[in-house]
């Protein structure tokens, strides 16, 4: 009985393998013709490296001296900010000495 199964099996598998690759098959070609249609669309192009700038101080841009696209080097100034907050602690702590030398 196992011999019978086993020859179904060898028959059914030489059945499929000569239906499959036989000739008849539809095959798709392409076809040169001149281009007769134009495809449009939008994209948005990103570059392959982004860098965020950081300020080491806070305060307020007073001056920009690169723009947006523009090729910049190691150290060179961007922005001047501007930021009274020294100035105004340096105030503080003459005033707080003359008042702690007074009394």
């Amino acid at each position: 009985m196992k011999s019978h199964a086993f020859i179904k099996a060898i028959c059914l598998f030489t059945g499929l393998l000569v239906f499959n690759c036989s000739e008849n098959e539809q095959r798709i070609r392409p076809k040169y013709t001149k281009l007769t249609e134009s495809v449009y669309a939008s994209v948005n192009v990103r570059p392959d490296s982004l860098y965020h700038v950081y300020g080491s101080i806070s305060g307020i841009i007073d001056k920009v001296y690169k723009q947006e696209g523009d090729v910049v080097s190691k150290g060179e100034i961007l922005f001047k900010i501007e930021n009274d907050v020294p100035k105004l602690n340096v105030e503080n702590a003459r005033i707080s000495y003359q008042l702690a030398k007074e009394n």
